[in-house]
C-alpha cells in the first residue's frame, strides 16, 4: 500500500507539471514579447553642420515613434562611448557643410552607426532610420524641383515615377510574440514531457530490476502501470496545449486560424514520437540526474535545427534530412506555426504528418524494443548475481 501511495504522488506531481508549467511558461514569453513594435529605441546624434536642414531632420527624427533622440553629442567620440556603454543603440552623424551641399546637390552623405549586438533593435533602428530618411529626401527633392519652378504636382510625379508596395501576409505587424509563438510552446512541450516521461521509465526500469519474476510479470507492469502513466502524461499535454492556445488569443492577441482538430492530430503525433525518445534515453541512462540534464541541452539545437528559425533550404546540403531522421520536433514546430498563424489545411502540412507518422512509428518500436531487453537483461544479470 505504500509503494503506490509514492506512485500515486509521483504521477499527481507530473500531472500539475506538464498541465501547469507550459501555461505559465506561454504567459511568461507573452510578457516579453507580445508588444507588436520595439519602439522609442534611444540614439545619439552629432550634428557637426547646425544647419536649418540638418536641424529639420533631426526633428523629422524625434517625430518618428520608433526612436527616441536621447542624446545630442558633440563629439564623435562621446557618441562611441555611448554605444559602448550601452546607453544608445544607435547614432547619427551630420558632417560638415551637410545643409550646404544638399543644397548644391552634392548628394553629402550622414553616417548611421547602429548596434548590432542586438539583431532586434539593430534591425528596427535601420528600418525606423531608412523610413525617416527616404521621406525627408524625398520632400527635400521637392523643395528643390518646387524652387526651380516646377509646380508641386510635377514635382511630386517626378519624385513617384516608381512606388513600391509591400504587403506582408500572416503576421503583417511583424510581431516577435506571432513569429515565435510556435516554437516556444513546442519546446516547452517537448522539454516537459520528455523529461517526465524519461525519468518514469528509468524509475519503472530500476523498479522491475527488484522484481525477480516471469516476462509475463515484467509485461504485467507495462501493460498496467507505464503505460496508463504515458497516456495521462499525454492527455496532460494535450490539456495545457489547448489552454496555452486560449490565452495566447485572449490575452496576446495571437490569431488562431488553422483546425483545432489537426492541430490536435499533429501534437499527438509529436507525442508519440517523444515518447519513443523516452524510452531510449530511458534504456541508456540509469541516472535520472544526468538524463534530464541531457535532455534540457536538447533545446537549444533542436530549435536551430529544426528549420523554424533558420529555413532548412540555407542549411548545409543533406543536413536537414539527419535532422528529420534523428529528432521530431521538425514535424511539429512548423506544422504548428502553418495551422496556427498561416491556417493551412491538412492537405498543405501533409508531408508533416506523413513524415512525423514515419518517424514516430519507427522510433517507437526501436524504443520499445531496446527498453524491453533492457529490463529483461537487467533482471537476467539481476538473477545471476544472486546465483
Amino acid at each position: 500500500m505504500r509503494e503506490n501511495n509514492n506512485n500515486f504522488n509521483f504521477e499527481k506531481k507530473n500531472v500539475v507539471l506538464l498541465i501547469l508549467a507550459p501555461i505559465l511558461g506561454i504567459i511568461l514569453f507573452g510578457c516579453v514579447y507580445s508588444k507588436v513594435y520595439v519602439e522609442e529605441i534611444p540614439i545619439a546624434i552629432y550634428d557637426m553642420d547646425n544647419s536649418n536642414i540638418s536641424r529639420s531632420m533631426i526633428d523629422n527624427i524625434q517625430d518618428s515613434t520608433g526612436i527616441n533622440v536621447a542624446r545630442i553629442v558633440d563629439s564623435q567620440d562621446e557618441m562611441e562611448e555611448l554605444l559602448l556603454n550601452g546607453e544608445v543603440s544607435g547614432g547619427i552623424i551630420f558632417p560638415d557643410d551637410f545643409g550646404k551641399n544638399v543644397v548644391q546637390k552634392n548628394s553629402p552623405n550622414v553616417l548611421a552607426l547602429v548596434d548590432g549586438s542586438n539583431i532586434v533593435i539593430g534591425n528596427n533602428v535601420v528600418g525606423y532610420l531608412s523610413s525617416v530618411f527616404n521621406t525627408v529626401n524625398a520632400g527635400i527633392q521637392i523643395n528643390i524641383m518646387e524652387g526651380g519652378g516646377i509646380i508641386p504636382y510635377s514635382a511630386q510625379k517626378n519624385i513617384t515615377t516608381l512606388s513600391f508596395v509591400d504587403r506582408i501576409l500572416y503576421n503583417p505587424q511583424m510581431g516577435y510574440f506571432k513569429n515565435m509563438f510556435a516554437v516556444l510552446l513546442s519546446i516547452l512541450i517537448q522539454q516537459l514531457y520528455l523529461s517526465a516521461m524519461a525519468t518514469m521509465l528509468i524509475e519503472y526500469k530500476h523498479k522491475i530490476r527488484e522484481v525477480l519474476d516471469t516476462p509475463k510479470h515484467i509485461r504485467t507492469i507495462i501493460r498496467n502501470e507505464i503505460i496508463p502513466q504515458i497516456l495521462e502524461g499525454m492527455a496532460s499535454i494535450v490539456i495545457s496545449f489547448l489552454v496555452c492556445l486560449l490565452v495566447a488569443h485572449r490575452f496576446f492577441g495571437y490569431q488562431l486560424k488553422g483546425s483545432i482538430r489537426v492541430t490536435i492530430l499533429v501534437l499527438l503525433i509529436f507525442l508519440v514520437s517523444l515518447t519513443a525518445m523516452a524510452l531510449l534515453f530511458a534504456t541508456f541512462f540509469e541516472n535520472i540526474t544526468s538524463c534530464v540534464q541531457v535532455i534540457l541541452l536538447l533545446s537549444v539545437p533542436g530549435v536551430l535545427s529544426s528549420g523554424y528559425i533558420w529555413p532548412e533550404f540555407a542549411m548545409s546540403p543533406h543536413f536537414i534530412n539527419i535532422v528529420k531522421g534523428t529528432w521530431p520536433l521538425y514535424y511539429f514546430d512548423n506544422a504548428l506555426r502553418d495551422l496556427l498563424l498561416k491556417g493551412d489545411s491538412l492537405m498543405v502540412i501533409q508531408h508533416y504528418i506523413t513524415g512525423g507518422i514515419k518517424f514516430g512509428v519507427f522510433w517507437f518500436i526501436v524504443g520499445a524494443i531496446s527498453y524491453y531487453i533492457r529490463i529483461v537483461s537487467i533482471k537476467s544479470d539481476k538473477q545471476y548475481a544472486l546465483k
